[in-house]
């Protein structure tokens, strides 16, 4: 388990990577948060694997016919050529964004955050602007959400924002969950984070 966890987070967190390799050097590894992230990572690879199936299907490539099961065409390369470069695309962007994740948690401080708007991402969803101060300078920076653009911000109660930033990009910014720290911070020697 500990081999598929490493490889994924090869690829969704490269500035993560020698600092991750640092903490199981030292034996400071939390098991918990290993086990939570990779059933991250195969839920969202299972998740990529169907859509690169819904695509390749509405392609034409992938038939689904009750006598014979599924068969494939491959007399359409073109259409699979794209369609599976369209899957791997967001099979990596999910890779990538429970990386991300990983790193904030484990390498993360935790800061007050001014909200200064929501800006759209043209139809995949929309980005949370905000701004908070980290060793004395302004950051300017942004997080994803995925849906409810409009009554996320109708409902936002105050122009502050607790966020959790990783200390060594602080551009890399989401919204902080005290009650779910223990499980995503991946260093066994941190239980709060540095404020």
């Amino acid at each position: 388990m500990t081999a598929l966890f490493e490889f994924f987070l090869k690829i969704g967190a490269r500035d993560f990577w020698p600092f991750y390799r640092d903490l199981k050097a030292a034996g400071h590894i939390r098991s918990r948060a290993v086990s939570y992230y990779l059933s991250r990572y195969l839920f969202y690879s299972l998740l990529a694997l169907v859509i690169a199936l819904v695509i390749l299907w509405v392609m034409g490539a992938v038939i689904f016919n009750p006598a014979d099961g599924i068969s494939f065409n491959p007399d359409l390369t073109v259409p699979v050529f794209f369609g599976s470069l369209i899957a791997l695309y967001i099979w990596w962007t999910l890779i990538e964004m429970i990386g991300s994740m990983a790193h904030v948690y484990s390498r993360g401080q935790v800061a007050k955050a001014k909200v200064m708007g929501t800006k759209s991402r043209m139809g995949r969803g929309f980005y949370v602007l905000l701004r908070f101060e980290h060793q004395g300078e302004a950051i300017e920076t942004s997080f994803a959400k995925q849906i409810g653009q409009k009554s996320y911000w109708e409902a936002f109660p105050h122009d502050h924002l607790e966020v959790i930033y990783a200390e060594d990009k602080p551009e890399l910014v989401m919204p902080y969950k005290a009650d779910s720290f223990e499980k995503r911070c991946l260093d066994s020697t941190r239980d709060v984070p540095l404020k």
